[in-house]
């Protein structure tokens, strides 16, 4: 999967992916003095080799790679929940026990917190980008506000 920031948007673009055979082409008006191009191969499930090391990491229950965008989002939104009307509307829960419920720690389900909440405010399509990683939406947030920035001065 290939995108690329598009200035004249504000926003990340699909471009094209690895698998077809055809050129794509970015218009040039929609590119300022940068080009910003992200690519990441996609693997299909079944070209995943299954080693001992990977068994090993599934049964401990960490994760080797960042998450997607989609999965935090989940993980977020249970949090809440637990946090504001509990487990079937019995007593809610602290942040912190809330976290322990959904396995993720507090600092990280509050990082995604803000980024998600700065990723709405700036127009970041969630269900575009349900499967991208997590740092896509870091990226997105951090050069929009650069750019608040830039238009300020």
């Amino acid at each position: 999967m290939i995108v690329y920031y598009d200035w004249k948007e504000g926003a990340f673009l699909h471009c094209d992916s690895f698998e077809d055979s055809q050129d794509s082409y970015i218009p040039l008006e929609s590119l300022k003095d940068e080009l910003i191009l992200r690519y990441r191969r996609i693997i299909p499930p079944k070209q995943l080799e299954v080693t001992e090391e990977n068994k090993k990491e599934e049964e401990k229950g960490k994760r080797s790679k960042e998450r997607n965008i989609g999965e935090v989002v989940k993980k977020v939104t249970e949090w809440k929940k637990l946090y504001t009307h509990g487990i079937n509307g019995s007593k809610s829960h602290t942040l912190k026990e809330a976290a322990n419920i959904v396995k993720v720690p507090r600092k990280t389900l509050s990082d995604y917190l803000l980024l998600l909440k700065k990723g709405k405010k700036y127009g970041f399509d969630f269900n575009m980008y349900s499967e991208a990683k997590i740092g896509l939406l870091r990226l997105f947030v951090k050069l929009k506000l650069a750019n608040e920035k830039a238009v300020a001065k």
